[in-house]
């Protein structure tokens, strides 16, 4: 028991660690690996005070939370969904889709944290609705939701200009050519008249 508290004793305040904070994670394991193992008899013999202090430095390096990304909405045609994690992308073990792991091929994990983006083909598979993304750390995990609507919005047709195309009535004939021949049958005519004078 006196080893456990000398551990606890050596940990640092609960403030001044950050998620998968490297320059402690293997100290804080250890000690709640070594209280982890004492009886039931010998972990009541540990101070109050210390064990609120390991399970204070437990939680803050376990302290996975979202920091964007969550509820997000996706659509056909948007490209890949981004949701960015505070966990260290080293320590992220899995990505799980509404329970189930997402293979490899579907996402990619980039540093600055933990930052996936989950490729638009997966997601064009998933029915329309609400769904959960699992970022699964080698001390805990943390969730995001996102919603995917079935269908791609209708594409702009509208010119640069602001003005609707007109939609074409059946003649496609361009006005010009009706108006050339009137005019080149006027010559014509006037010929045809003057020949039946003389």
């Amino acid at each position: 028991m006196q080893q456990v508290t000398t551990a606890i004793d050596a940990l640092p305040g609960a403030e001044q660690v950050q998620v998968d904070d490297a320059s402690w994670e293997e100290a804080i394991l250890a000690a709640r690996k070594q209280y982890g193992s004492l009886s039931a008899h010998a972990q009541s013999l540990v101070t109050a005070g210390h064990a609120a202090k390991l399970q204070a430095v437990v939680a803050a390096l376990t302290n996975y939370a979202n920091v964007q990304g969550n509820n997000s909405h996706w659509q056909p045609g948007d490209g890949d969904l981004v949701i960015t994690a505070n966990g260290a992308m080293h320590n992220l073990a899995m990505v799980l889709i509404n329970g189930s792991v997402l293979p490899a091929g579907y996402y990619t994990v980039t540093s600055g944290s933990t930052i996936v983006a989950i490729s638009g083909s997966y997601l064009n598979t998933l029915p329309p609705g609400q769904h959960t993304l699992t970022l699964v750390y080698k001390l805990g995990q943390v969730q995001a939701t996102f919603a995917v609507s079935g269908t791609a919005p209708a594409p702009d047709n509208t010119q640069d200009s602001g003005q609707a195309n007109t939609p074409q009535t059946g003649d496609s004939t361009p006005l010009f050519v009706p108006v050339l021949a009137a005019a080149m049958a006027a010559p014509l005519l006037a010929i045809k008249k003057h020949r039946k004078t003389k």
